[in-house]
C-alpha cells in the first residue's frame, strides 16, 4: 500500500502509538516504521488540536533520541526546499526544530 502511514494514520491513537514505540519497538526497522505511523497520525492530530498540544514534546524527545534512525522522516516533513509555508505539512515548523 502506497503511503500506508497516511492511510493508516489515526490522530486519536498518537499517544498509543508513541507508547508502543517506547515499550515494544526493539529493532531499528520497527522504530522507523512506527515513527512513520506516529508522524502521519500526528500530522492529522496537529491539524485538529491546534499548536498548543502536549503531544509534540513527547514525539520530539523520541525523534531526538533516535535521530539517526529517523533522519529520513525529519527531512521529509521539514520540506527543506519549500520556503512558502503554504507548501509545508502542518507539522513542518515543529519538525524543523530538529534540523
Amino acid at each position: 500500500m502506497q503511503d500506508w502511514e497516511i492511510e493508516c494514520a489515526d490522530p486519536a491513537r498518537v499517544l498509543e502509538f508513541l507508547d508502543c514505540y517506547r515499550t515494544h519497538a526493539k529493532t531499528e526497522d520497527e522504530r522507523f516504521t512506527l515513527m512513520a505511523l506516529i508522524l502521519g497520525s500526528y500530522e492529522e492530530y496537529h491539524g485538529t488540536s491546534g499548536p498548543d498540544d502536549d503531544v509534540w514534546p513527547a514525539i520530539k524527545k523520541v525523534l531526538a533520541s533516535d535521530i539517526a534512525i529517523h533522519m529520513d522522516h525529519v527531512l521529509y516533513y521539514s520540506c527543506p526546499e519549500a520556503t512558502n509555508p503554504e507548501e509545508w505539512f502542518p507539522i513542518t515548523e515543529r519538525i524543523r526544530e530538529l534540523v
